[in-house]
């Protein structure tokens, strides 16, 4: 089991709870959801991503943060049926560096 920083945990919680809305039915966007490989491969090739966090909710789902070096970040949360779906993406990830370690 891996230990994130208090820090993380919080902005995980958040998150969670922000986004929790559209991952119990995938966006309507049928490119936004796909199998966990696709999109993870996807981020990594296109964006230079890499997996910094990651946890599981409550109910199940699998919560993961992806970085990368130019503060590129994407949020993916995958539920028990074996769906995937990008819930947020944006720029300038702030706080603490992620992308310094190995990948999670």
């Amino acid at each position: 089991m891996t230990i994130f920083p208090t820090w993380l945990s919080s902005a995980v919680a958040a998150v969670t709870l922000a986004v929790d809305q559209f991952v119990v039915t995938p966006p309507a966007t049928a490119d936004r959801c796909g199998s966990h490989g696709e999109l993870t491969h996807y981020i990594a090739k296109h964006y230079f991503e890499q997996r910094r966090g990651a946890g599981l909710t409550g109910d199940g789902k699998l919560f993961e943060v992806f970085i990368s070096e130019q503060g590129r970040w994407t949020v993916l949360v995958s539920l028990p049926t074996g769906v995937s779906c990008v819930v947020l993406e944006g720029t300038d990830w702030h706080g603490r560096s992620l992308v310094a370690g190995p990948e999670v």
